[in-house]
C-alpha cells in the first residue's frame, strides 16, 4: 500500500470517529450538514474531493487509483487538512467551540500518524 492510500485510510478512520462522536451529540442530519458544507467549501480548491459525499450514514470518500496517482502528496494532505479545518470552523460557529475542543485530541493523533507517513 502506498503512502497516499495510507493517508486516505487514516483520514477515513478519523472521519468515522469524528462522525460517531458528533452523531451522538448533534445527530446524523446535523453532522451530515456540517460535512456537506465543508465539502462544498473545500472541493473547488481540491477537486479530488468532488466525489466525496456526506449523507446521514457518514462520509463516503471516493477516488480512483488513477486519480490518486495524479495527486501530489502535499496537495492530498493539504486538501484533507483543509476539509477538517473547514468542518471544525463550521462546528465552532455552531457550538462556540465546545464540541471542537473535545474532538481536538483525535485530530492531534491523526496529525501524528500522518507525520509518520512522510
Amino acid at each position: 500500500m502506498n503512502n497516499k492510500q495510507q493517508l486516505i485510510d487514516i483520514f477515513i478512520e478519523l472521519l468515522e470517529s469524528l462522525w460517531k462522536n458528533l452523531d451522538n451529540v448533534i445527530g446524523s442530519s446535523a453532522t451530515a450538514l456540517i460535512f456537506q458544507s465543508a465539502l462544498r467549501e473545500t472541493s473547488p480548491k481540491y477537486p479530488f474531493l468532488e466525489k466525496t459525499s456526506a449523507q446521514e450514514n457518514g462520509v463516503e470518500f471516493s477516488i480512483s487509483d488513477e486519480e490518486l496517482s495524479a495527486i501530489e502528496w502535499s496537495t492530498l494532505r493539504m486538501g484533507l487538512v483543509t476539509l477538517l479545518d473547514n468542518s471544525f470552523g463550521i462546528l465552532t460557529d455552531l457550538t462556540g467551540g465546545i464540541l471542537v475542543d473535545s474532538l481536538r485530541q483525535e485530530v492531534t493523533a491523526f496529525d501524528h500518524r500522518v507525520d509518520q507517513l512522510g
